[in-house]
């Protein structure tokens, strides 16, 4: 698998931000402060903003660590979205055409990185926002993270299917390590290549060891779904979390490392104690696809999102739930693509078929 660097059609533009109605302004009531989600307040979760920018389906969202109030998020109409939380403007980036499907913030360096199924892997500096790089392999590219100290772009996918005398063969996933300092050299760029299935997710550990990835779904070869963590420090495989019936669509790990989430087509959630490799429990409730998970900053909270329309919360020591919200509109399905805590916990941001962000938040007094 080769890197290729490519660089053409590239579209920038700060504009007016659409809205499906009136948004509500925390600072529109009052003042009211938003105050940090816990167990105890997550009931009284109300919606503070909806914006959609496009029309289309918002398919990943994510919120960066250095800024609390600014989020990041990508559309099927082929945009990657960042907006700062209470600006009536977005800056909108565009490189080419095709959807994407995955966000990622640097957490040290000013960039933002989106992945396109269409083979690319985008890095964009945010101020002044611009093209930095476009990262090909010649697969399906589905997810993107960068490693915490800032220089490393992680993107994974799934190999295009081979054919082979008139029969398809099932190119299993690969995870690509881009070094974004340099592009040049034996060091830029690294492949860990997963022949069992496609990867659908990827999480740094809290201390950068390591990298965990949901795998399945597509072209896998092996039925249902799995976790899989490599040591970065050997880039061998430490640990393969299995029990999963359908695929692993989303990976988080908990801000001390010890606990990992798995999100999955199965329409279950499992939580895993990473020491042992062992489950520890399973969340139940979901009635279809669970595409995503985040856990809160002090990780007393789990939310999920699914192909049903909720947005669900659950108590991550006792595994139950305890609030639900609904997105979908009557009869009409809704289906909830992605899941995210602000770095400060006031704010949860959804991403969703109709074409929408919506940040939940409760507010003080």
């Amino acid at each position: 698998m080769r890197r290729r660097f490519i660089g053409l059609i590239v579209g920038i533009a700060v504009i007016d931000l659409l809205t499906g109605g009136q948004g509500i302004r925390a600072q529109d009531d009052g003042n009211k402060p938003l105050v940090p989600i816990t167990l105890d307040n997550v009931g009284q979760l109300e919606q503070i903003e909806l914006l959609g920018p496009d029309q289309s389906v918002i398919t990943s969202v994510e919120f960066s660590r250095r800024n609390p109030d600014l989020l990041a998020f990508g559309s099927s109409a082929g945009y990657t979205y960042l907006w700062k939380f209470g600006d009536s403007k977005v800056t909108k980036f565009e490189y080419q055409f095709g959807p994407i499907v995955d966000v990622a913030f640097n957490p040290e360096l000013d960039y933002l990185a989106s992945a396109r199924p269409d083979l690319f892997a985008l890095v964009w500096d945010i101020d002044p926002p611009k093209l930095s790089a476009a990262y090909g392999t010649g697969s399906s590219i589905l997810t993107v993270a960068f490693s915490l100290d800032g220089y490393t772009l992680a993107f994974g996918g799934e190999d295009r299917i081979h054919v082979s005398d008139f029969e398809s063969v099932p190119g299993g996933g690969f995870i690509g390590l881009q070094r974004i300092d340099t592009n040049e050299g034996p060091d830029a760029f690294y492949v860990i290549e997963e022949d069992s299935g496609q990867i659908n997710s990827l999480a740094y550990s809290p201390d950068g060891i390591h990298i965990a990835a949901g795998i399945g779904g597509g072209n896998s070869i092996e039925p249902g779904g799995r976790v899989k963590i490599w040591n970065l420090e050997t880039m061998m495989a430490s640990r393969t979390l299995k029990g999963h019936t359908g695929a692993v669509l989303d990976v988080k790990y908990d801000s001390t490392g010890m606990l990992l989430a798995s999100a999955s087509a199965d329409h279950t959630i499992r939580l895993w104690e990473l020491e042992l490799g062992r489950l520890v429990m399973t969340f139940l409730g979901h009635t279809d696809e669970v595409n995503a998970v985040a856990f809160s900053p002090d990780g007393t909270l789990l939310a999920s999102v699914g192909s049903d329309g909720t947005l669900r919360f659950w108590d991550v020591a006792t595994g139950e739930e305890v609030s639900i919200i609904d997105l979908t509109d009557g009869d009409t399905e809704n289906p909830v693509w992605d899941v995210d805590f602000s770095a400060d916990g006031t704010m949860v941001a959804t991403a969703s078929e109709d074409g929408f962000v919506r940040l939940w938040a409760v507010k003080g007094e």
